[in-house]
């Protein structure tokens, strides 16, 4: 065994489960070699799970254990590459992103995450030192919550991936909603900043799609992949996979729909504010029009205006320009134009 074997054996982000007939296993401390392989009998298969990839160690001991190209661990360390699948003659990759949702901004949040079956391993490759789905799902396999028609390596394959897609389902709910959220505070002008949180949504939005409809093409050559290895049996869920993978695009194109409405509804709510402005303004010339009227005609320099010698004329000039505004006023009042 080489040091560099038993230095990853001890790494606590490394973690190893047997799976078989007899359930779910850890193994802890065994180094990642072909003696491992060697030990397993019968539908005995591991789950080789190494959740960092930021020690050469770690990814160097997955490159020996399958002889992988440089250009497949390229894609494993790339945390910009987009979803992609390869078929080799003794395994298959997979590579794709794990969704998360910040609760503070509502970002969704990308983990770059790779998969590797081979006939007697199953080798997950993610960024995070913790991933709740990933725990999640050991926790399941643990508690023998999975309806399993046949024990595989290629079933736990298809148990991860659909762990992971189904978690798409579930940020695009919260997406969806947050949305929704949004229009209501639109509609209630109760959205601080709203062009901000909109272009946000839209630009998240934008994330998706970029690493979506790769995905699709991802899986669906997934789907051409001889029974060497995935099974028939297998086959058939990796397929109800791939329909979500088509449901989760259609989803995320009504969302699109809903983003440009709230485009929409914000552009509107500018422009009814704009004409708020623009009525009140119109108003309180309209009420200042006749008064301006009576200023200047008083206001002008002519010898002989009889009034403006009077005792009470002033009073009654200040008492005219207050009725005549009231009554305006009023008269606005009733025809509901404030």
């Amino acid at each position: 065994m080489s040091t560099t074997e038993g230095q990853i054996a001890k790494n606590s982000n490394l973690s190893i489960l047997k799976m078989g007939d007899q359930g779910m296993e850890a193994i802890s401390p065994t180094p990642l070699s072909g003696e491992l392989l060697d030990s397993l009998e019968g539908n005995e298969y591991v789950w080789i799970d190494i959740n960092r990839f930021d020690s050469l160690d770690e990814v160097n001991v997955v490159k020996d254990l399958l002889n992988l190209h440089p250009l497949i661990l390229e894609d494993i360390l790339d945390s910009k590459q987009l979803p992609k699948f390869e078929k080799h003659q003794d395994f298959i990759f997979l590579t794709l992103k794990i969704l998360g949702l910040s609760h503070e901004s509502h970002e969704i949040m990308r983990e770059h995450f790779s998969i590797l079956l081979h006939d007697k391993m199953v080798i997950t490759i993610h960024e995070n030192t913790s991933c709740k789905i990933l725990d999640d799902l050991k926790t399941r396999l643990k508690e023998n919550r999975f309806q399993v028609e046949h024990p595989g390596c290629d079933f736990m394959f298809y148990i991860i991936l659909n762990a992971i897609i189904e978690n798409y389902f579930k940020i695009l709910q919260k997406t969806g909603a947050l949305a929704s959220e949004m229009e209501e505070k639109l509609i209630l002008r109760e959205l601080h900043n709203p062009i901000q949180s909109i272009l946000l949504l839209k630009k998240e939005l934008v994330y998706l799609r970029k690493y979506l409809y790769p995905l699709r093409e991802a899986v669906g050559s997934l789907l051409k992949v001889p029974p060497k290895h995935i099974s028939e049996t297998t086959m058939r869920y990796i397929e109800d996979v791939n329909d979500k993978i088509l449901h989760i695009i259609e989803i995320k194109a009504d969302l699109n729909d809903m983003v440009a409405s709230l485009f929409d509804l914000n552009m509107t709510n500018n422009t009814n504010k704009t004409n708020e402005i623009i009525n009140l303004l119109t108003l309180i010339s309209s009420v200042f029009i006749p008064l301006s009227f009576l200023t200047g005609l008083y206001g002008m320099n002519f010898e002989f205006m009889p009034e403006l010698k009077w005792k009470w004329s002033y009073p009654i000039f200040l008492m005219t320009v207050a009725t005549i505004a009231t009554s305006m006023l009023m008269y606005m009042k009733r025809k509901k134009w404030f």
